[in-house]
């Protein structure tokens, strides 16, 4: 007894969990450690497949993975519509499981040959899908079960396990790619996915109450300032279209997926950067731990600030605030990466890319990550899953062959694309402002109970003085609460 009240004092000096929520976090926390253990071997492969494929040829495995992402997601919002969060789930990691074998199978049985590097461009593209969906789900389900106080505590902390279980999953790649067959990681990935599939039930019957434990839910979350919402496991219905067009009349959402489309294009920008340094590298084995170097390092120091940092950096500056430190680290990295690119021997510029690589991403997965996903709290249940889905595979990966394309067809030097990003990043930091703003708004309207929507758009409508939605401009009915 002694040792669990000392465990819980050690926990809530880490994160300000309250009692009856430190069962849903640890858990939320495992899902997303089960998760990022297996597939970080599984990314530190991809990008060794991708240089070997050719860094020319980038750009065309983009557009792939596009034309992929646009393939699935009708089918992924149509699962949505249909089943209950536990089955759409268990289906959705289940299907990529089964994908993770085929692949092992077709490695074995072309080793080497123009057959496995035409295998090899396949999994790339699928491992830059399955990344997407299943990162998206899970946050999509924990924006479902979490309201958004609590995700503004909590959030960081359950990220952190994501990067535990990256730090252990590129120390294990690193360690063992020179003693074992690195194709076993798809049989090690495969077996954390379907372990990551049974925490689903459990998280879910702890988000789903019985009526008893819902009316005593509600009376401490009245008291908390907390909200009930999140708790339906109902299938959500709507056409596989209600996703887009949500964000297509949301401002809110339009915000959010510019906020992404920034994000992917400084990364394309690192990517191809990193992609030219590994290419110097004769061998696969000194590639892929280059790559699994650069996702430890980065696991490392996001680990810490997901635990124990970004919870009370957000509580003290805000969700604007906190996302918009990413644009500043940008700013900063950008133009001395920039600057050092004709001015550095190739040996100092790879520790330089390193370091400002490892801060950007210590920077959005500390911090920025967390603090994107809250944003999801205050919305409705179709949002969170599918126009969540929408902006974090389509968005997202449309931007990547786009800019690469641009880039190729431009002729561009890495040096001079990333000062030309730089004015961008200052309306990026003034998006992060007004979108932290507008958050604080809609948070402050959720209704501990049923809360009126818009019929449009599906936009919380409590205390609405006037007869048009304020997010999407519908006539409705005034709503007195």
């Amino acid at each position: 007894m002694n040792r669990d009240r000392i465990a819980k004092r050690i926990l809530k000096y880490i994160v300000p969990v309250k009692d009856n929520e430190i069962a849903t976090m640890l858990l939320s926390a495992l899902y997303f450690f089960l998760l990022f253990t297996g597939y970080y071997p599984l990314r530190a492969l991809r990008e060794n497949m991708g240089v070997k494929a050719g860094i020319e040829n980038l750009a065309w495995l983009w557009t792939g993975t596009l034309i992929a992402i646009i393939v699935l997601n009708p089918i992924f919002s149509a699962l949505v519509a249909r089943y209950p969060r536990r089955i759409f789930i268990a289906f959705v990691y289940r299907f990529f499981i089964i994908n993770l074998l085929i692949f092992f199978v077709l490695f074995k049985v072309f080793p080497d040959g123009q057959s496995n590097i035409y295998i090899g461009r396949a999994f790339y593209m699928w491992l830059s899908v399955f990344n997407l969906f299943v990162v998206s789900v899970g946050w999509g389900f924990m924006a479902d079960i979490f309201s958004s106080p609590q995700g503004k505590r909590l959030f960081g902390f359950i990220a952190s396990g994501a990067s535990l279980g990256g730090l252990i999953g590129s120390a294990l790649i690193i360690l063992l790619v020179d003693h074992i067959d690195p194709y076993l990681f798809m049989i090690f990935a495969a077996i954390l996915l379907e372990a990551v599939v049974r925490t689903v039930k459990p998280l879910n019957r702890i988000a789903t109450r019985t009526p008893q434990d819902t009316e005593h839910e509600k009376e401490q979350s009245n008291n908390e300032g907390l909200s009930s919402l999140a708790s339906s496991d109902e299938p959500i219905h709507g056409s596989m279209w209600e996703g887009i067009l949500r964000v297509s009349k949301s401002p809110y959402l339009i915000g959010i997926a510019l906020l992404m489309v920034f994000w992917s294009a400084s990364g394309t920008i690192m990517y191809l950067a990193q992609a030219d340094i590994a290419d110097n590298f004769a061998d696969d084995s000194p590639r892929i731990k280059f790559f699994a170097s650069v996702n430890f390092w980065v696991n490392v120091f996001s680990f810490f600030g997901q635990a124990w940092l970004a919870s009370r950096l957000i509580k003290l500056l805000g969700i604007g605030l906190t996302l918009a430190i990413l644009p500043v680290v940008i700013i900063v990295g950008f133009t001395i990466l920039g600057t050092s690119i004709t001015r550095l021997e190739p040996t100092t510029l790879i520790w330089v890319f390193i370091v400002i690589e490892t801060i950007r991403k210590v920077a959005n997965y500390s911090l920025a990550k967390p603090a994107r996903e809250i944003l999801y709290t205050v919305v409705p249940r179709a949002v969170k899953y599918k126009s969540k889905i929408f902006i974090d595979t389509f968005i997202v990966r449309s931007s990547d062959p786009i800019n690469g394309w641009i880039i190729k067809v431009l002729g561009l030097s890495t040096a001079a694309v990333m000062f030309a990003v730089l004015p961008i990043a200052g309306v990026w930091f003034m998006l992060a402002l007004a979108l932290g703003a507008k958050q604080k708004v809609l948070a402050a309207n959720v209704s501990e109970s049923q809360v009126p929507s818009c019929p449009s758009c599906g936009w919380n409508l409590r205390s609405l003085d006037q007869e048009q939605c304020p997010e999407c401009g519908a006539a409705v009915e005034v709503i007195k609460t």
